[in-house]
């Protein structure tokens, strides 16, 4: 009799979303302003939540 083990998937860090995100949006032409890369760097190095830079963005246009 085997043992069979799941393996282990891991989700991607911050900075490999931010990567991601930003590629993605680049492939689509579209391009993402200072301010916005300035939250997504901020993001990518864990000094922001997501939530929290959401909510600076949305601030701005209240």
């Amino acid at each position: 009799m085997t043992s069979s083990t799941t393996p282990t998937v891991q989700a991607p860090s911050w900075a490999d979303a931010v990567r991601f995100a930003t590629g993605s949006m680049a492939a689509d032409g579209l391009e993402i302003d200072d301010e916005g890369m300035a939250l997504l760097g901020a993001v990518a190095r864990e000094e922001l939540t997501v939530d929290d830079a959401v909510e600076q963005v949305l601030a701005r246009h209240r």
